[in-house]
């Protein structure tokens, strides 16, 4: 069995919020547990409790990573599909979404790119980068050649 850091009404508490089936705000789930706002006040400057729905929250967001990682191919085959439709307007948004998909996966290289070059040279810079498709293309083959 693993230990919990917290435990009781606590746990509960934090057990409920993540819970995916039940649908009940943070309010109603205090008073399901009849814990009064000074007591929840009293929870929040522990510790203990603020790490453990950090936790949660940190293996929400990965499981969520997870999934939408699976259904990237489902979604990207499901889109180029699209692109054939007999519905002119259906066909022309998927064309667009992808070339949008595409010009953001780009964009997302470089300052990959950039970001490991400024940390080779001690800098923490984010560059905030606003160019064409066509620019990101030629961009991405320099730094293919330069590698």
């Amino acid at each position: 069995m693993r230990y919990r850091s917290i435990q009781g009404r606590q746990l509960s508490f934090v057990e409920g919020l993540f819970d995916q089936e039940s649908q009940l705000t943070v309010e109603e789930l205090l008073e399901k547990l009849n814990v009064d706002k000074m007591q929840f006040m009293l929870w929040l400057k522990d510790f203990r409790f603020r790490k453990e729905i950090q936790n949660r929250i940190t293996w929400s967001n990965t499981l969520g990573q997870i999934l939408l990682a699976k259904y990237t191919i489902v979604a990207a085959s499901r889109l180029i599909a699209l692109t054939d439709s007999k519905n002119s307007e259906v066909a022309r948004r998927a064309c667009l979404d992808i070339i949008s998909m595409n010009q953001t996966s780009t964009k997302r290289s470089i300052i990959k790119h950039i970001k490991q070059v400024n940390k080779r040279k001690g800098e923490n810079k984010t560059p905030d980068i606003d160019i064409s498709q066509e620019k990101a293309g030629k961009l991405l083959e320099l730094l293919a050649e330069m590698n």
